[in-house]
């Protein structure tokens, strides 16, 4: 998702979100795009724990998120 960061003149960043429903938590592998035609690059997260919200922020604008190798812990 989007979200406005307002103590930034109101730049726009990209947000993660990510609500598991699951009983077991689980990690899993980001990478991120951030140039039009780029390179996708790994990104360190702390995977998703059971029942609860889970989110990432990235400082550059990223155009396109992959995420892949879901493991349960």
């Amino acid at each position: 998702c989007l979200e406005k960061d307002w103590n930034n003149n109101g730049s726009i960043n990209n947000m993660l979100l990510l609500k598991s429903r699951s009983k077991y938590s689980f990690k899993f592998k980001t990478e991120i795009q951030t140039e039009k035609g780029g390179e996708f690059k790994e990104n360190f997260n702390l995977g998703a724990h059971s029942n609860a919200v889970t989110s990432d922020r990235w400082a550059k604008k990223t155009l396109q998120i992959r995420i892949s190798e879901f493991e349960k812990k």
